[in-house]
C-alpha cells in the first residue's frame, strides 16, 4: 500500500525529457484530424501565447495544442504536453475566454505532471502493462482510450482549476468566462465528456469570485473567435 501511495511522488520527480520520450513512443492520437485551417490557426494561437508561457517553469515543460475533429464537448492534456481540443468543444465555446478558462485547467495538468501520475498508476494493472508491452508501433486504440478518459483525483482537479484561475489572472484574461462555459453547459441535456470527473459549476463559480476585479485585457480582435470556429471547416 504504501508504495501504491507513493507512486503520484515517484511519477511528479520524473525527469521531463522521460515523459516526452514516453510520449514519442505511444505515439499520436490514432484516426485524429487535426483542424488547421489558417487563419483559425493564427487566432487560436493568440489564445495560447495568452496563456504560456506566464508562470514561473512554464519553459521547462514545453506545451502543444492542436484542436482536432469530433463532437465531443472534451478536451484533454496527454503525455509530454500535449493538449488536445475537439471541435465540438469549440462549437459550444462563446468566445476565446471561455476557450482560455478550459485550456488554463489542461496547462495546469501537464505543469503539475498529473499525467504521468496517472499513466503509473495504470500501469499497475496487469492489462495496461500488456498494452504498454505488446505494441509494435502507433498508438494502441486502448492506451488512447486510457488517456481520453483519464480520471484525475479531487485533489488534482482543484489544483488544475486554482492555478488555472491563477494563470488567467496573471495573463489578464477574464476569468468569467471559465465560470460561464461550465455553467452554460451544465445545464444541456447530456452531460458532456469534459463534465465527467470535473468539479461542480456551483464550485467553480465560487472559486471565482475570489478573482473579480482582476484587470483584463481582451484576447481576441473582433471576428477572430469566429475564424477559431471554423478552423475545422477547411
Amino acid at each position: 500500500m504504501a508504495f501504491v501511495l507513493g507512486i503520484p511522488f515517484f511519477a511528479k520527480s520524473v525527469p521531463w525529457r522521460y515523459e516526452v520520450k514516453l510520449a514519442d513512443y505511444v505515439g499520436d492520437l490514432p484516426d485524429m484530424q487535426v483542424c488547421n485551417a489558417p487563419e483559425g490557426k493564427a487566432a487560436f494561437k493568440k489564445i495560447i501565447d495568452r496563456l504560456y508561457p506566464v508562470m514561473d517553469g512554464d519553459k521547462d515543460l514545453p506545451i502543444s495544442v492542436e484542436i482536432v475533429k469530433g463532437k465531443d464537448v472534451n478536451a484533454f492534456a496527454s503525455l509530454g504536453g500535449k493538449i488536445y481540443v475537439f471541435e465540438g468543444l469549440i462549437k459550444q465555446a462563446e468566445s476565446g475566454e471561455e476557450l482560455a478558462g478550459v485550456l488554463a485547467h489542461e496547462i495546469e495538468h501537464v505543469r503539475h505532471r498529473h499525467i504521468i501520475q496517472g499513466v503509473f498508476i495504470r500501469l499497475l494493472t496487469v492489462e495496461a502493462v500488456n498494452l504498454a508491452l505488446g505494441r509494435t508501433g502507433g498508438m494502441d486504440p486502448k492506451l488512447f482510450s486510457m488517456l481520453l478518459n483519464m480520471r484525475f483525483g479531487r485533489e488534482q482537479e482543484e489544483e488544475a482549476d486554482v492555478e488555472g484561475l491563477n494563470r488567467l489572472q496573471k495573463a489578464k484574461i477574464d476569468v468569467s468566462g471559465f465560470r460561464k462555459f461550465f455553467e452554460r453547459i451544465e445545464n444541456q441535456t447530456s452531460l458532456p465528456a469534459i463534465l465527467s470527473d470535473h468539479p461542480s459549476p456551483e464550485n467553480r463559480a465560487e472559486l471565482t469570485k475570489k478573482y473579480d476585479g482582476s484587470p483584463i485585457v481582451p484576447i481576441l480582435r473582433e471576428g477572430e473567435w469566429m475564424k477559431i470556429r471554423k478552423i475545422c471547416s477547411h
